[in-house]
């Protein structure tokens, strides 16, 4: 059997740990029911990929699961703080909350910013055509 390596088993380690992520932070509702899967493709990867660097796909997997969050939360409109809303003329009714989507869209742009850039330094300094600087 082929091992997959370099990008491929990246992105590999990255959909594994994006489904492992979504379904812990779904917990009890879908997150039970991604889980399995979630496990299954962490297993088929770990026989099928190469880990190391590759694995780091990990952490950019967490990362794409963060950007989706912050992108379904695009239209977060704050609840006014005093409780009270004045609502214009021909306006019934208000509506707001949701999930600040910045803290989530920060978060995975660095997640996965930092995972490519270490499965890049990790990779150029494994590559045996580049000379170590030590």
């Amino acid at each position: 059997m082929r091992r997959w390596k370099d990008w491929k088993a990246f992105v590999a380690w990255s959909l594994a740990g994006g489904l492992l992520v979504f379904s812990v932070l779904t917990g009890f509702s879908i997150g039970l029911f991604v889980l399995p899967f979630a496990l299954a493709a962490v297993l088929v990867t770990a026989k099928r990929a190469s880990a190391w660097p590759e694995a780091l796909g990990v952490v950019a997997g967490a990362g794409v699961v963060s950007l989706v969050i912050a992108f379904l939360n695009r239209d977060y409109e704050p609840c006014p703080e005093s409780g009270v809303e004045t609502l214009s003329p021909g306006e019934t009714s208000i509506e707001c909350g949701g999930f600040d989507p910045m803290p989530w869209l920060i978060g995975g742009i660095t997640l996965v910013s930092v995972s490519l850039v270490a499965h890049v330094v990790v990779r150029a300094r494994r590559s045996p055509g580049i000379a170590n600087p030590s």
